[in-house]
């Protein structure tokens, strides 16, 4: 899950903790985030119109739900970390990973050169490409292996039990 970013509208989740939230605001913009903390600018509440600023924000979205994503840019999208997600307008297979340099899939890749500035794609075969990217996805990490092993206490007993043979504790020599 992302955190904001700037220029993405956002509004309060209800009971979130946050006072403010009670005057009902229905819409904020994000204008710095720092670290896991935003500063935000209230537009409009439930009932009237209002513009302040908050500052030292959550930047997550337990306390806050987006209205409207900023538009990405083409250089913000080659800025992405490896692992990125793009998904075009094509009909079937119009999903690409981002592998550092260009974005992939089984049946080809997506260059840098073949995305314009608005996020369209100029490509010959437009059938098999798409047109434009209608969605991109940060990669999110889950831990699936991990070999770090704790050392274990045994018995000089419990070792020659699991070697299946004796053993002879020997001092090493500087």
């Amino acid at each position: 899950m992302r955190n904001f970013i700037v220029g993405d509208i956002i509004k309060g989740k209800k009971d979130n903790g946050y006072k403010w939230t009670e005057e009902r605001m229905t819409k904020a913009k994000v204008l710095n985030v720092n670290g896991p903390k935003m500063q935000i600018e209230i537009l409009e509440h439930e009932e009237s119109y209002y513009v302040g600023c908050r500052e030292s924000v959550d930047n997550t979205y337990t306390k806050f739900e987006l209205v409207n994503a900023k538009k990405v840019t083409r250089k913000e999208l080659l800025d992405m970390p490896i692992g990125t997600k793009i998904i075009t307008n094509a009909k079937t297979n119009n999903e690409y990973v981002y592998d550092g340099e260009s974005f992939c899939s089984k049946k080809g890749c997506i260059v840098e050169y073949d995305i314009e500035d608005d996020l369209t794609l100029d490509f010959c075969d437009e059938e098999e490409y798409g047109t434009k990217i209608v969605k991109i996805e940060e990669p999110t990490y889950s831990t699936i292996y991990d070999y770090s092993i704790e050392a274990q206490e045994m018995t000089i007993a419990e070792i020659e039990k699991a070697l299946g043979h004796a053993v002879k504790i020997i001092k090493e020599e500087d």
